[in-house]
């Protein structure tokens, strides 16, 4: 039996003062995470005995969290030449592959069970009373891109009495994207765009597979798989705010 938990939990923030005044020729705030996490565990069993028994398992969890803010305070004052961007940006990849082996010329009994909880967000957000004038864009950016492969895979044979392959694999997946302009806000721009954009872009693979077989009396193979997403994203201004 093969038993793995990973526990991810990053923060980022770029966080600006209220009434902090800047002036220049380009004004960016960024806070970016990037995470690539690969998760591999392997289970074998083998018993060789007429009446013996083989059991093979693997027992994967993982939680992770991301949390990346971009923030300016009340009454900022940004004054740039160029362009003024404030960016939130989450890349995320995970990668779990999942196997267990259970071979018997009496009883084998194979499973693989995986269990993922990813907790996601990003906010690019500018407090109340902000004025910002620029010579060319002004943009507020939240953008999360994540990215899960999850294999599982249980493989159970035996000559004997019986064999038994399973797999179960559970993910639950909360994203949260916000870009938000704060109440009475002032942006101007010469010659450019004024962005504010949430942008959330997610792509998920799942194989799972059960395979048993007997020559004997019983052979049976499952497969249970359970999907729970839930996604938000949103570019808002507040009250008010002149562009």
């Amino acid at each position: 039996l093969t038993v793995g938990f990973l526990s991810n939990n990053t923060n980022v923030a770029v966080l600006i003062g209220d009434d902090t005044k800047i002036t220049a020729a380009n004004i960016t705030g960024s806070a970016k995470a990037i995470t690539d996490i690969w998760v591999i565990t392997v289970a074998a069993s083998l018993a060789a005995g007429s009446s013996g028994a083989s059991i093979g398992g693997a027992i994967t969890a993982i939680d992770s969290s991301n949390v990346i803010l971009m923030k300016t305070g009340d009454r900022v004052v940004f004054t740039a030449t160029d362009s003024i961007s404030l960016l939130a940006e989450n890349d995320q990849a995970l990668t779990l592959i999942s196997t267990s082996a259970s071979a018997s010329s009496g009883v084998a009994v194979g499973g693989t069970v995986a269990v993922i909880v990813i907790d996601d967000t990003t906010t690019a957000r500018t407090g109340s009373y902000n004025t910002f004038k620029a010579g060319n864009e002004i943009r507020l950016s939240a953008a999360d891109t994540e990215k899960l492969i999850n294999i599982l895979v249980s493989v159970s044979g035996s000559t004997g009495t019986a064999t038994v392959a399973g797999t179960l694999g559970v993910v639950i997946t909360e994203s949260a994207t916000l870009a938000q302009a704060g109440d009475y806000n002032n942006w101007e721009t010469v010659n450019g765009d004024i962005l504010i954009l949430a942008d959330s872009s997610i792509s998920q693979i799942f194989i799972i597979t059960a395979l048993a077989v007997s020559s004997g009396q019983v052979a049976a193979g499952a497969t249970v798989a359970v999907y729970v997403f839930n996604q938000s994203v949103k570019a808002l201004t507040g009250a008010e705010c002149v562009f």
